[in-house]
């Protein structure tokens, strides 16, 4: 089976399940993907954001919602329900249904360019190498490539892979810098029926299931050196 058709599948029978605990990861997902902005001298206004498996949009809506444009908004999906999805959601936004990993947008457009729980659906190492090296290559010199994913493994699901800064560096080279994210899942959930108070306190210490890297392009001047 073709890569592509096997995640559409993977995706066409996964159902995720709406609990206090995913509202908080994806709150806090959605945060540090906008912190990525502190490292950018474009000021969110004047952004341009592409997001790699944007799914029904719900990143760009957050994009959107800050204040970036939505004609200066991009997405691409594998599952061309999402796309549609998307596209009626973000009418001024770029969505592109594709079938590959080369993104269908040309080189050096974007300020910021982010795949979220994307490449730990990929299987095979050089189509994941191939979409990270297509994020950088549709990335302005100056901007900056994010990516949110899995950094343990789920021995009862075999059809991700989790993500590891190796595998990352491999790829394409050493990430400029590296977040802990997304606290232990069901933990959360649990602590959904705790006091605010308490679970406030309870969550830092808990066990970080997911990485937020980020790469700085070369400017142009740095290039040159």
């Amino acid at each position: 089976m073709k890569e592509t058709d096997r995640i559409r599948e993977y995706f066409g029978r996964t159902l995720w399940r709406a609990s206090a605990g995913r509202a908080y990861l994806v709150e806090e997902r959605v945060g540090l993907l906008r912190s990525a902005v502190n490292l950018l001298a474009t000021p969110t206004r004047g952004l341009s954001v592409c997001d790699v498996g944007c799914g029904t949009g719900h990143d760009l809506r957050t994009w959107r919602d800050a204040g970036v444009p939505g004609a200066s908004l991009a997405g691409t999906e594998l599952v061309p329900e999402r796309a549609a999805a998307a596209r009626a959601a973000l009418p001024q936004a770029d969505i592109r249904a594709v079938d590959g990993f080369d993104l269908p947008f040309a080189t050096d457009t974007f300020d910021l360019c982010s795949a979220s729980l994307v490449l730990s659906t990929i299987i095979q190492a050089e189509h994941r190498r191939r979409l990270l090296m297509e994020m950088a290559r549709v990335t302005a010199p100056g901007g900056i490539v994010v990516v949110y994913d899995f950094v343990i493994s789920k021995p009862w699901n075999r059809e991700v892979r989790r993500i590891t800064a190796r595998s990352l560096q491999d790829a394409w080279r050493r990430p400029d810098r590296v977040l802990s994210a997304a606290p232990l899942l069901p933990a959360l959930d649990a602590m959904s029926h705790l006091p605010r108070s308490v679970s406030r306190r309870l969550i830092p210490l808990l066990p970080r299931t997911h990485r937020v890297w980020l790469w700085r392009v070369p400017a142009l001047s740095e290039q040159e050196d």
